[in-house]
């Protein structure tokens, strides 16, 4: 009886996790993760990310950048002029793009999930 007691009081009716997830269905992507450069941010190889392409992407956001012709998660971390790409992994290396080094900001990652 406790536990059913103190499951109510945490359950959740009618969630809806298509509008949870997907509330600007026009501009949110889902991506699959691959590789371990955000783990430290609790974002593991095989996960899934939503990303919203229609938001601008502010300093200290998570997003999907286009650099060297590929697509990455980063934290975007941006200085004055500088932009940077910031892994949460100590084995990738800031990646600092210099005023004349476009970058092309794919989207922002608004959430991530896994199946167990």
């Amino acid at each position: 009886m406790a536990f059913a007691a103190q499951y109510e009081n945490h359950a959740i009716e009618n969630l809806d996790l298509n509008r949870f997830l997907n509330p600007r269905p026009l501009s949110t992507f889902f991506f699959r993760v691959s590789g371990d450069a955000m783990e430290k941010e609790g974002i593991h190889d095989g996960d899934f990310l939503t990303v919203d392409r229609s938001l601008p992407g502010k300093s200290g956001e998570l997003v999907i950048a286009e650099w060297n012709n590929e697509l990455t998660l980063r934290r975007l971390i941006l200085k004055g002029k500088n932009k940077i790409l910031r892994a949460a992994n100590p084995k990738y290396p800031d990646v600092n793009l210099n005023k004349e080094e476009s970058l092309i900001l794919w989207g922002v990652v608004t959430s991530s999930f896994r199946k167990y």
